[in-house]
């Protein structure tokens, strides 16, 4: 093997080495919404705000509050099961026999843009529901749920979640 042969050669190894042992940097798995909603097991959640929009027999749209001044500080739990639990916290609501105030089911659907809920109340209303509810803004930290039309007089509902 002549010189120019050894010296390639010699080249062509240190190259491969060098190579083979760069660190290529680990591929970051960014974290799923059912992830980012629940963390490991489950996560609770606090109500930021809420909103309904009321359509009036004249067609008048008004908003409000959908939580009273007792449940904003009421934990939403989101478990990775898919039971879902809203729970009382400090601020009691006059008349509430228990703390868990809501047991219900929830379901990522289309491509985790929409939350359906199973067997759901609103205000202490009778009638059950099931819920579709567009999920938007979604971090480790809040996230948005948005339906419409949840009753017949009603627009546009908000919830804005934020971690407790």
């Amino acid at each position: 093997m002549n010189t120019f042969s050894k010296k390639l050669l010699f080249i062509s190894g240190i190259s491969i080495t060098l190579l083979g042992s760069c660190n290529k940097e680990d591929v970051v798995k960014e974290p799923t919404v059912q992830e980012l909603l629940t963390s490991k097991e489950k996560k609770e959640w606090l109500i930021k705000s809420t909103a309904i929009e009321v359509i009036n027999s004249s067609g008048i749209v008004n908003t409000y509050p959908l939580t009273l001044d007792c449940e904003v500080d009421d934990i939403w739990e989101f478990e990775k099961t898919g039971d879902f639990k809203k729970y009382e916290n400090k601020t009691k609501c006059k008349g509430e026999p228990n703390e868990l105030k809501v047991e219900s089911k929830w379901l990522l659907e289309e491509n985790n843009k929409v939350m359906y809920f199973s067997n759901w109340r609103f205000l202490n209303n009778k009638e059950i529901k099931d819920l579709r509810l567009n999920v938007e803004n979604v971090t480790d930290s809040s996230f948005t749920l948005i339906g419409n039309k949840i009753y017949a007089n009603t627009g546009k509902l908000t919830l804005v979640f934020k971690k407790l």
